[in-house]
Parts: C-alpha cells; sequence; structure tokens
C-alpha cells in the first residue's frame, strides 16, 4: 500500500491544513502567564462561513514544566461531491521550553484508520504505527530539536508563537518535525507587507511551513501583541476560516 494512502495523517490532515484558513475571534489572553493545568481552548474550522468542525486542545497536567496536552480534532470536509470525516485524538507531551517529548494519536477517516506513536529521544524519533507501515523507518534522525507540527493542530502553532513572543518583532525560523509527513520541515514567522487590516491586540505575520513534501505553504497569522498566541489564521487564495472560540 502506498504510504501515504495508508498514512492518514499526511493525506488527509496535512491536505486539509494547506487548504483551511483561520479565522478567530479578537479574543486574547489576559496576560503572557504560563499556561496552568485545566486550561482548555477550541478553534472552529468554516468553510464559506458554514462549520466543518473543531478542534479542541485541554492541557492536563503541569510536572516541573513538563506539559501533558489531550487534543480532539473532529471535521466535516466537502470534497468534490463528497464529505471527508476526518477525526483525530491524541495526547502530546511537552518539555519546559516547549519542544515534544511524545505524541500519541489516532486518526480516523471514511475509510481508514491510523494508530501513531512518536518518542523524541537524543539518538532521534522512534516511531509506532498500527497498522505498520514497511516505508516508515522505525527511528527517524533530525538535526537540532524541532518542535512538532500536527496538520488541522492549531494549538500547537499557537504553542510556538507564544513560546517565540520575544522574538516577534524581527520575526524567526523554527525547525518542526511533521507528524503527518514524518520528516523535518520549517515554520518562518516575519511581519506581514500586509498591515491593512491590523487592530488592537493583534499584529499580522506571514507564516510558511517548508519542506519535502510539502513544497512552501503560506498563510496569514494574526498573534497576540500580549502572548503570541495565534488569534486568526488566513489562506487568502481560499474561502475557508478557522477561529478561536
Amino acid at each position: 500500500m502506498n504510504t501515504y494512502k495508508s498514512l492518514i495523517l499526511s493525506i488527509v490532515a496535512l491536505g486539509c491544513f494547506v487548504a483551511l484558513r483561520g479565522y478567530t475571534s479578537q479574543k486574547a489572553e489576559a496576560d503572557s502567564a504560563p499556561l496552568a493545568a485545566g486550561y482548555a481552548e477550541q478553534y472552529t474550522f468554516r468553510i464559506a462561513g458554514k462549520s466543518i468542525g473543531t478542534q479542541s486542545a485541554t492541557l492536563v497536567s503541569v510536572n516541573n514544566g513538563r506539559q501533558t496536552w489531550k487534543f480532539s480534532i473532529d471535521l466535516l470536509v466537502p470534497v468534490n461531491t463528497q464529505k471527508l470525516s476526518l477525526k483525530q485524538d491524541g495526547t502530546f507531551v511537552l518539555d519546559k521550553d516547549g519542544f515534544p517529548l511524545s505524541l500519541d494519536t489516532t486518526a480516523v477517516t471514511n475509510t481508514m484508520s491510523q494508530k501513531e506513536k512518536l518518542t523524541f529521544g537524543a539518538n532521534g524519533i522512534s516511531t509506532e504505527m498500527d497498522p505498520p507501515i514497511p516505508a516508515i523507518a522505525n527511528l527517524i534522525p533530525v538535526t537540532g530539536r524541532p518542535y512538532l507540527n500536527i496538520s488541522n493542530l492549531i494549538t500547537l502553532i499557537s504553542l510556538q508563537t507564544r513560546a517565540n513572543f520575544a522574538k516577534q518583532a524581527d520575526g524567526y525560523v523554527l525547525p518542526q518535525f511533521s507528524g503527518n509527513a514524518l520528516r523535518q520541515i520549517s515554520f518562518t514567522v516575519k511581519p506581514s507587507t500586509d498591515q491593512q487590516v491590523t487592530g488592537t491586540g493583534y499584529k499580522v505575520f506571514d507564516g510558511t511551513l517548508s519542506g519535502p513534501g510539502i513544497g512552501n505553504v503560506v498563510n496569514q497569522y494574526w498573534l497576540s501583541t500580549t502572548t503570541g498566541e495565534v488569534i486568526r489564521l488566513i489562506d487568502k487564495g481560499q474561502n475557508l476560516e478557522i477561529s478561536k472560540d
């Protein structure tokens, strides 16, 4: 079976992320204090103003800075004349600096199901797939310490822009590991030349995901001026929205 047909997270979730743009309410956290256990957030996905589903995440525990999160994605995406169902649930664990320690997730579409476990270590990223995917190595080497990227999981991106809030004015490049394509990519954030939409509480940035298998995916991010969190994400080429409730 073709690797990317078997790996739902690549052909479905990544495809949805590339296509979907984001809109969020202009609600930001009151300050930039560290997030505490019990914090929860939700993003609503819209096409032409109509909801197609949500992504939610809850910070379950914090232990010496180590964060354990649970997340859920539930989308019903129009594809030509069909509707593609994508349900994904799981847990990810981050260290005190926001870098990933593990991911345990299951994704289900209309026709397929895939379980994935990733463990981030000093020698690379170990993988467990159910059903197994022969083309995927048991240990994937990476350069440096990449952040984690999961398509449609906007919370992960928002945690990273929060963590790099101090660099916001000049922009920055973050190494990431795609849990969908199972390879290293990069995320570049820089002030947008399109500031006509800038308003109170946020500034506009261009965010580019780059890497083998995904090319360059450019979206517009509205980042909070108090926390750095994502409060709006826009793909100008699509009439699609993702909104933080």
